[in-house]
């Protein structure tokens, strides 16, 4: 675990050397995520300007659902997503062996090699609104609420990261998906709504939905003192059981890679 933090502490500085040689391809990527922060804002908003609640979520909750969003989606981002960006790619290049001879765990260097520094504006734009709505919300936030809170959208995130790296592998049998990455933005954008608005779908479909409509509800309810013991071990099972199945996915799949050298 040691050997870890210190090799993603230098996968850190790396990615921060980088941002700073190219500082165009950063303010570039700043102002990307900016625009991006102030769409999903101004979309909320529009959506619920007519309204005072939704499936028993007032306008500020609804708002501040948009707010998580765009700060689990903003770490997620850079953190992960840009790395399975690259995923199909590595794969259909075949550089997917040098990956795996190398004295590390694969999946954590394919999912951790590169970060993202530019999120960190759609990160501090979610955190701000959050602040700012919990001022016009009439109910008092303790530390404790705040400390479940994060606990539980760092949950959330270890969820997402496992539904993303579950579907991802499947890019080693069919490695010419390279819009895999754009489904699975799209398919994550369902959180940033109610879970309830999504009980009217099929069994089966709300069945699939039903993990991603966990990561941002969850951790807001417990922000908001709305939280109940079953739901938090709900999450904390899915987030255990998605990552373990991601490992073991991830296992069978490279037994069945065939290597470029082959």
């Amino acid at each position: 675990m040691k050997r870890y933090f210190y090799f993603y502490l230098a996968l850190i500085r790396i990615n921060g050397n980088t941002f700073i040689a190219y500082r165009g391809n950063f303010l570039n990527s700043v102002l990307s995520s900016f625009v991006w922060g102030i769409f999903s804002i101004v979309s909320i908003l529009l959506l619920t300007s007519k309204t005072s609640s939704l499936f028993g979520w007032s306008r500020n909750e609804i708002i501040m659902l948009t707010a998580f969003h765009a700060v689990v989606m903003g770490i997620f981002h850079m953190i992960f997503s840009r790395n399975f960006e690259y995923f199909s790619r590595i794969i259909d290049l075949g550089q997917l062996d040098s990956f795996l001879l190398k004295p590390i765990d694969s999946q954590f260097f394919l999912s951790t090699r590169y970060i993202n520094y530019a999120s960190i504006i759609r990160i501090a734009m979610g955190v701000l609104l959050i602040a700012y709505l919990l001022k016009r919300i009439p109910f008092p936030i303790t530390p404790l609420h705040v400390l479940l809170s994060i606990l539980f959208m760092i949950c959330g995130i270890l969820l997402l990261y496992a539904i993303w790296y579950i579907l991802i592998t499947v890019t080693i049998w069919a490695n010419r998906l390279s819009n895999m990455v754009e489904v699975l933005y799209t398919i994550s954008g369902i959180m940033r709504f109610p879970g309830e608005m999504y009980k009217e779908l099929s069994f089966y479909l709300f069945l699939f939905l039903f993990p991603l409509t966990l990561v941002l509800a969850t951790p807001l309810k417990f922000l908001l003192g709305r939280f109940d013991g079953i739901s938090g071990v709900i999450m904390i099972i899915f987030t255990g059981a998605l990552f373990f199945i991601s490992r073991r996915w991830w296992k069978f799949a490279l037994k069945h890679y065939i290597s470029a050298s082959s």
